[in-house]
């Protein structure tokens, strides 16, 4: 294979059989029709402004493939998928972000998940599978690959139903060595049409819990887990990914969550949340609510260290097994 200098743009394709095939060492730049996909590739205004951007990006791109030659766990990542290398040209993360920004946030992003993460679950993420934090009878959280779409970012917390379908997802970044930025909050449409259902029903299982506040809650323990200093929130303005929810859509209102979760919006534009979130005290509850918080937070408290347990043992708690996915919304 060309080394990551060259750079070829039209290179023959690899194939991967085989989820543990192993991929030669160097990494490169993927062809053309590889990164844009049979449909932007039979129009010439994407294929040419693809090339210009691409060749104003070369020593973007130079330092990226160094990277996945020193993280070979995301080398898999992204060669099982190669539209990934076109979030760089999309948006990636936070809208507001240029193209050599976006570059290197995703340099940024891998190499601390390659750390935090530790080589085991980076392979784990990398074959298509899961890592199951906890589970209860009606519900079960795992951290995985993104799968709605990449460019609000490559990992998640997804929290599934019983029946194992994903309900709600939550996608995240590392900004920096201790940082880390919520991307998306969002609920996931199924088929059948029972979210409503299920929701009412989970929050009665949580005590009053709201899936989404479920979901940060865990992924605030696993952040203190990883050593995280700070934990950001996405703003609305700046989400990467909006679009007209239809009726029957879980709508999301991040600013009011983030200050019900006790963020406070800074001059960066992100909200800073807390990595622990405040409980409050029984002379804060309602009489007739105190019960019911008491019950909460014991479940929280049971939550922690099933999550701590999850991430040092990653072998030993596989959540549900897939192949990675295509994207479900193009990138």
């Amino acid at each position: 294979m060309t080394t990551a200098a060259h750079l070829p743009d039209g290179a023959a394709p690899r194939t991967n059989a085989h989820a543990h095939t192993a991929l030669p060492h160097r990494a490169s730049w993927p062809p053309l029709l590889d990164v844009l996909g049979p449909a932007r590739s039979r129009r010439l205004f994407h294929r040419s402004k693809y090339r210009l951007l691409k060749l104003a990006t070369t020593p973007q791109r130079r330092r990226l493939l160094r990277l996945l030659d020193q993280h070979p766990a995301w080398h898999h990542l992204l060669d099982a998928d190669r539209r990934s290398f076109y979030v760089f040209y999309r948006r990636y993360l936070d809208r507001r972000l240029s193209i050599p920004q976006r570059f290197q946030a995703m340099i940024t992003d891998l190499d601390t998940a390659a750390r935090v993460f530790g080589p085991v679950t980076a392979w784990q993420l990398a074959r298509g599978h899961s890592v199951r934090l906890c589970s209860a009878p009606l519900f079960s959280i795992d951290l995985t690959i993104n799968r709605p779409t990449r460019i609000e970012g490559y990992w998640a917390l997804s929290l599934n139903c019983a029946d194992g379908a994903p309900l709600f997802n939550l996608s995240f970044g590392f900004t920096a060595a201790q940082s880390v930025l919520i991307a998306s909050l969002q609920g996931l449409k199924r088929a059948d049409g029972t979210n409503r259902a299920l929701i009412r029903s989970l929050t009665k299982e949580c005590h009053g819990l709201r899936p989404h506040a479920l979901l940060l809650e865990v992924f605030r323990m696993a952040c203190q887990h990883w050593g995280m200093q700070q934990l950001l929130g996405i703003d609305a303005a700046n989400q990467v990914t909006q679009y007209k929810k239809q009726a029957d859509e879980f709508s999301f209102d991040y600013r009011s969550f983030w200050q019900e979760s006790g963020a406070t919006h800074h001059p960066d534009g992100h909200w800073h949340l807390p990595l622990e979130a405040r409980r409050r005290g029984p002379d804060e509850v309602p009489a007739h609510k105190r019960a019911t918080y008491r019950k909460r937070y014991a479940l929280l408290d049971t939550l922690t260290p099933d999550i701590a347990l999850a991430l040092d043992n990653p072998i030993a708690h596989l959540g549900a097994d897939s192949h990675i996915l295509h994207l479900q919304r193009q990138v």
